[in-house]
């Protein structure tokens, strides 16, 4: 019901603006996901549909999202099962012309999230952050999360950027967990164009990671530069309002142990994320 009662009150205030100016449709853009770790039974696969309007200078956005778990041999169900679903609203106001700030509401089954966002661009400089709180709505513990880029850097198609994530636990996690960080680099880079066909690379190599833990609780974390995702995206430009992608990511992994802690399964080591999809712009 309170997922239900925001949706009726983001209608409500979309169509009260609709009415005072033009509301126009600026996209719309369908993703179909595949994650799975090397060691894992299970692998999950997302699809996601997303609607982004305009009105002045503000902007907003509606997802809704389905997920379902693939199970393999030694799962607890195998075969293609649903096991959640999103509803995502985004709205954006453009403070200055190189500023603007965000809220998001992101609703599933088990957990609803608030987000604060903003994000700059001015000449070679970049900044943007999310951060939220995530209220979950089972016996799991509340938490306060943060996505942040303090700093980027871009030129020519080339973009650096340093990535921090934090994540405080409001209670300590039955694993004894109170908070964790990681700072990352992400570059990207543009690889190869031809007429309508480009080819981009990213990569995230991990610097540090921490935790803190209550009562010397066991733990495993990533080394420093224990963790790095590489990414090859292709896009297709069809027409010039659509467009076709892919992109496949690989992330090798590698950990340390603190206060007798235990390292994850070897093929946990292994990360593989798949995904394609379309985009439409009027």
């Amino acid at each position: 019901m309170k997922r239900l009662a925001l949706l009726l009150l983001a209608i409500g205030a979309v169509s009260t603006t609709a009415f005072a100016g033009k509301l126009e449709v600026t996209g719309i853009n369908q993703e179909l996901e595949y994650e799975h770790v090397n060691s894992g039974k299970q692998n999950d696969i997302t699809f996601t549909t997303t609607v982004n309007l305009k009105y002045d200078d503000w902007t907003f956005g509606i997802q809704g999202g389905k997920f379902w778990i693939y199970g393999t041999e030694g799962a607890p169900k195998k075969g293609l099962s649903s096991n959640n679903g999103r509803l995502q609203l985004d709205v954006w106001k453009s403070i200055t012309p190189e500023f603007k700030l965000g809220y998001r509401f992101r609703g599933q089954k088990d957990m609803d999230r608030h987000y604060v966002r903003y994000d700059y661009s001015k000449d070679w400089f970049l900044s943007s952050a999310d951060i939220w709180y995530e209220s979950n709505n089972g016996p799991e513990n509340n938490q306060i999360k943060m996505e942040l880029f303090p700093l980027g850097v871009t030129y020519n198609g080339f973009t650096a950027k340093w990535f921090v994530n934090y994540n405080r636990h409001i209670k300590s996690a039955d694993n004894g967990e109170k908070s964790y960080y990681e700072h990352q680099i992400r570059l990207y880079a543009p690889l190869y164009s031809y007429d309508a066909f480009a080819l981009t690379a990213e990569g995230r190599f991990t610097l540090a990671s921490g935790k803190t833990v209550k009562d010397n609780a066991p733990y495993s974390y990533y080394k420093n530069f224990g963790r790095t995702r590489l990414y090859l995206r292709g896009n297709y430009k069809v027409t010039d309002n659509f467009s076709l992608y892919g992109y496949y990511g690989y992330e090798f992994r590698s950990f340390k142990t603190k206060n007798g802690g235990s390292k994850p399964e070897t093929g946990d080591k292994a990360y593989h994320d798949v995904g394609i999809g379309w985009n439409y712009t009027f």
